[in-house]
């Protein structure tokens, strides 16, 4: 049976020191956020165990192998959260840190408005 297994974004995946190209990041400091191509390069050969809290949750949740959580610049502008594609359960997710943006694409096993619209409204209470 499908599942829709929601996450957020910590700061451990910035905050961790171990072997991450920008070691010593400090939201608190005000520090830029790492670009979004590096940390998802870094993260394309990290171990999920050490990544971060987020990826060692979700590795232990018998996630599939085509299940994706991405980078994208559709996410950049506008609202916060936003549906991309019902059909394909598609929404862009924008963390912010001051200035700075983290754009997501969450792929979601919800299809159709209904259900990936009820899915964006959860990540709307959770992204401040």
């Amino acid at each position: 049976m499908p599942r829709v297994l929601i996450t957020t974004v910590g700061t451990s995946l910035l905050t961790n020191r171990n072997q991450r190209p920008w070691a010593g990041w400090d939201g608190r400091r005000k520090h830029p956020l790492p670009a979004a191509q590096l940390v998802d390069a870094w993260l394309d050969q990290a171990d999920p165990v050490v990544a971060s809290d987020e990826t060692n949750t979700l590795r232990g949740g018998g996630l599939a192998e085509d299940d994706r959580v991405v980078f994208d610049p559709a996410a950049a502008t506008g609202p916060a959260v936003k549906v991309l594609d019902a059909n394909q359960g598609k929404i862009a997710v924008r963390y912010s840190v001051g200035d700075e943006k983290l754009p997501l694409a969450v792929l979601t096993t919800a299809r159709e408005q209904a259900q990936t619209e009820l899915v964006a409204e959860y990540l709307r209470r959770m992204v401040k």
